[in-house]
């Protein structure tokens, strides 16, 4: 089931790239003091000046606790660029990535992230924790729980190992993340975007839900997939009360970082149901939040000194998320949002209601042929 398909957003977008990339190398696009003046719970984890260069980028990761997470790989594709220290940090080279690369952020112990690299974006990433492993019988399938209400249901001899069959013991992590929670809504594996592949354009999503399915053989690292013909059925919890019709089901994309539409699901007794037919990625319960992404851009001032923090969106109309990112050109920052919607900008993560202001594009001038002017936002710090 698809809905809503855009038609001018890949050209606005590739408009904004080209515009972005040609003031990157001038722009606070990755400040190397990126981390160091934020609120309490990002500047615990910093490393020092000296640790960085001017042709580094220093980044971040978090537990949606808020809790540093060491040795996490930073891959470009099967390139190792880093492995986050002790208190979460990493340090990038410059010249190993590009704008629109897809890093990857790996760590056995939490949900994968695929993070496209955008020129004012901030290396800053919370991560979602991954359930314990429910050991199962191959030849046996079973069902397991996933998040408040919801489960998959593995049918009997569903596995294979490098193309051939596996009757052995399997260790599922079925982890669930809650869109409905802010932290869970930041941790998301992918962007809050689709693209079904050559030939369509990309297209915002709203989530009902999110789960990452790993299975591998028991007791070890090795990854399995599921037989041809196969398939997993799968329900995400409805949990706020939404009175939802069948919306579509997505898997996303390693390689691009967007989500793929591969099925749809049904609404059953206050779930989302539907079949995965593979392993080993994330999966999202979705439906586009409208035929397109606008762009909207505001100026950031600080009452008293920057604290070079990141700027973070949240919809508040709409289940999405986009950043964290920094001002660049004459202190703006610049966001994709869904049209007609309400949301809510929060800079340093900071819980202080002088940190947050919310916007209503139903009410709000925009231009219909390019990046929307919201003005100037005063953060009374």
């Amino acid at each position: 089931m698809k809905t809503n398909k855009i038609s001018r957003v890949l050209y606005r977008q590739k408009k904004s790239v080209l515009f972005f990339c040609s003031i990157a190398l001038l722009a606070i696009v990755f400040t190397t003091q990126s981390c160091e003046n934020e609120e309490v719970i990002e500047s615990k984890n910093t490393v020092t000046t000296e640790e960085v260069t001017k042709n580094s980028v220093l980044g971040n990761l978090q537990t949606t606790n808020n809790e540093p997470i060491s040795n996490a790989k930073i891959k470009l594709g099967d390139q190792i660029l880093a492995i986050s220290g002790p208190r979460g940090n990493f340090v990038l080279d410059k010249n190993d990535f590009e704008i629109n690369d897809v890093l990857t952020i790996e760590h056995v112990d939490f949900v994968t992230l695929y993070k496209i690299i955008a020129p004012n974006m901030k290396l800053f990433f919370l991560m979602k924790e991954r359930v314990d492993p429910i050991r199962i019988g191959s030849n046996d399938g079973g069902v397991i729980t996933v998040g408040p209400g919801g489960e998959i249901s593995i049918p009997s001899n569903a596995f294979s190992n490098n193309g051939n069959p596996y009757n052995g013991a399997v260790d599922i992590r079925a982890t669930y993340i809650d869109v409905t929670d802010d932290s869970e809504l930041e941790s998301a594996p992918g962007a809050y975007i689709a693209d079904d592949g050559p030939g369509t354009n990309p297209y915002p999503l709203e989530s009902y839900g999110m789960m990452e399915i790993v299975a591998t053989i028991a007791g070890t690292l090795t990854p399995l997939d599921l037989r041809p013909g196969k398939e997993i059925k799968t329900s995400f919890p409805i949990l706020d009360g939404d009175k939802l019709n069948d919306v579509n089901l997505y898997e996303l994309n390693n390689v691009t970082g967007y989500w793929s539409e591969s099925g749809e699901l049904t609404t059953v007794d206050n779930t989302l149901q539907g079949s995965i037919t593979s392993v080993n990625r994330g999966y999202n319960a979705d439906k586009p939040c409208a035929d397109e992404l606008v762009c909207v851009k505001i100026k950031v001032e600080y009452k008293n000194s920057d604290p070079v923090c990141g700027i973070r969106l949240k919809g508040l109309s709409y289940r999405g998320f986009d950043g964290p990112k920094m001002p660049i050109i004459n202190g703006y920052v610049y966001f994709w949002v869904c049209p007609n919607s309400v949301f809510k900008l929060k800079a340093c993560r900071s819980n202080d209601p002088n940190f947050s202001t919310t916007f209503d594009l139903t009410t709000a001038n925009m231009n219909p042929l390019g990046c929307t002017d919201l003005g100037v936002w005063t953060i009374y710090n």
